[in-house]
């Protein structure tokens, strides 16, 4: 048997619009990201093609009609559709113990911006698999009394059915695949004869992709409850480091070596939190364990790690973007450092040229250390290995970071004091948060960018306190005509944005109270959860 299949060629370009930047109403085009990805130029055409000739896993729904004829179990003669509904490009681990398949983000994004309301609610039944109106997958847009077929390298292994409705009685079906997590299909055998799900060609064929993997027990919950427990540890070492931290902040000169070493333990220690919450640890043990190797105090380890990341890196943009994810943190991790582990005697040109060669801009204007990352290096050198999102993720750095750099500042705030125009926050805040809106299932850089325009938001709305407010007159608690200016922008300009309506609630407040910043103003602002404008 040989599975039918058209390839065509692939160019997916996507357009950056940076709104807002001009003024009043103006949409200003800041630029094109161009990301095309060819894949292998293939006829469209139905002929056969041949057997074994690619590796590949690949579940296909039967026809109706050919399993009204011979039933779900009739592998041989089931009828194939013409398309697969899952391929291995779609999955990240097989569980093979339990035979659970944990789908990786691009599919499950697909999915979760195109799937239809039938499925956003279900029951559990007995077996844990999710019981949606019309039964069926969510995962493979699928419905009760269908039928499936696995095949490898065109060859048809076994096949079975999907879970029913909750208005249907669960049926005494032996072979069911269906959704369990927001993540994971299981496929499930019921009958008391030979396992077929135990086939030596599945076991092979995702041995020799890597994709193969163990849990730690039947139940995937307890790989949730460990990975806790380990959170939990390290969240409370993580703590008592901070603790020493900040105890050796004010120590004398003279036990500086123990500050430095208590400062290196600390940054380790971020790290690897880090990698926890992302839940990376094992699937990336032998990539984050060689950045931890590196000494996070040199700032020349950035390029060592970029190196190891090169080395690492493979076709699949998705594998990429999580070892991005480790390698960034510690990007940050050693540009925090730079303050930490250096005097400002030892910061010269020599220091400022090296840290430049590692993508990091050091100076030490106003008799103090300030680092912070160059703009457009990590998209320059680790664009192609991304995926678009990714890029588009960087993108948005960068033009926040040019901003930053045109005020000559680390960030929006220095000290006390806001360094650029509130037309900028807003700029930032809409763009962050449709980052969010778009990639909903690319974390946890769509969780950053949440973190981050959350924490511009704090600032535009007046939140976070400053040595002078741009919100309001500090003598006459009058609302200042440009931040009036800026909400009516922002409620105009970027009417798709949830937070415009936070910002028209905000408005509305205000003009309730003759534009002063009263207390009632005051209790808006500090009552305000950004969960409720999501």
């Amino acid at each position: 048997m040989t599975s039918q299949r058209s390839i065509g060629s692939c160019v997916i370009i996507i357009s950056v619009y940076f709104v807002g930047f001009g003024g009043c109403m103006k949409k200003i085009f800041l630029g094109i990201i161009i990301f095309s990805l060819f894949f292998t130029l293939v006829s469209c055409s139905d002929e056969t093609e041949p057997e074994n000739m690619v590796d590949s896993f690949e579940i296909y729904l039967a026809t109706n009609d050919s399993v009204r004829e011979f039933g779900y179990y009739d592998t041989e003669n089931l009828i194939l559709k013409d398309e697969p509904l899952l391929t291995d490009k779609d999955i990240r681990h097989y569980y093979w113990d339990q035979h659970i398949i944990e789908l990786n983000g691009s599919f499950l994004e697909d999915v979760f911006t195109t799937s239809t309301v039938v499925y956003d609610e279900f029951n559990t039944n007995l077996y844990g698999m999710r019981q949606y109106i019309t039964g069926g997958s969510k995962f493979l847009s699928t419905s009760q009394n269908m039928g499936f077929v696995i095949v490898i390298n065109g060859e048809k292994i076994y096949s079975g059915t999907f879970p029913v409705g909750p208005e249907l009685a669960t049926l005494d079906e032996k072979l069911i695949i269906g959704d369990i997590a927001d993540d994971k299909l299981a496929i499930l055998y019921t009958g008391d004869e030979f396992d077929i799900r135990n086939n030596d060609s599945i076991y092979n064929f995702f041995q020799k992709s890597g994709k193969l993997a163990q849990m730690s027990g039947e139940d995937s919950t307890e790989l949730v409850k460990e990975l806790q427990e380990r959170l939990d540890a390290s969240e409370n070492n993580y703590i008592e480091l901070q603790k020493k931290f900040d105890e050796l902040v004010e120590v004398p000169v003279n036990t500086r070596e123990d500050y430095k070493e208590a400062t290196i333990s600390w940054l380790q220690n971020r790290l690897n939190l880090y990698i926890l919450e992302t839940q990376e640890g094992e699937d990336f043990k032998n990539f984050s364990d060689s950045l931890l190797e590196l000494d996070l105090s040199k700032v020349k380890s950035v390029s060592e790690a970029a190196d190891i990341f090169r080395q690492a890196a493979i076709a699949s943009t998705e594998k990429n973007d999580r070892m991005f994810n480790v390698f960034e943190e510690m990007y940050y991790v050693i540009i925090d450092g730079i303050s930490k582990y250096n005097s400002i005697d030892e910061i010269d040109d020599n220091f400022i040229n090296l840290a430049a060669e590692n993508w990091i801009t050091v100076n030490t204007a106003g008799g103090k250390i300030t680092a912070y990352p160059s703009v457009g290096k990590l998209r320059e050198n680790f664009g192609v290995f991304l995926s678009p999102q990714l890029n588009e993720y960087l993108l948005i750095k960068d033009l926040e970071r040019g901003v930053m750099d045109t005020a000559e500042s680390a960030d929006v705030i220095s000290g006390d004091e806001l360094k650029v125009e509130l037309k900028f926050i807003a700029d930032f805040i809409y763009l962050w948060k449709e980052f969010t809106i778009d990639y909903p299932y690319a974390y946890p850089f769509n969780f950053k960018a949440q973190i981050r325009s959350e924490k511009l938001l704090d600032v535009y709305i007046g939140k976070t306190i400053l040595m002078e407010s741009p919100i309001y007159d500090e003598e006459t608690l009058a609302i200042k005509d440009t931040a009036r200016e800026n909400y009516e922008l922002f409620i105009e300009d970027y009417t798709e944005s949830p937070y415009s309506m936070l910002i028209s609630d905000l408005y509305g407040v205000m003009k309730d109270n003759a534009f002063i910043f009263s207390m009632e103003v005051r209790e808006f602002i500090a009552n305000v959860d950004y969960d409720d404008y999501r």
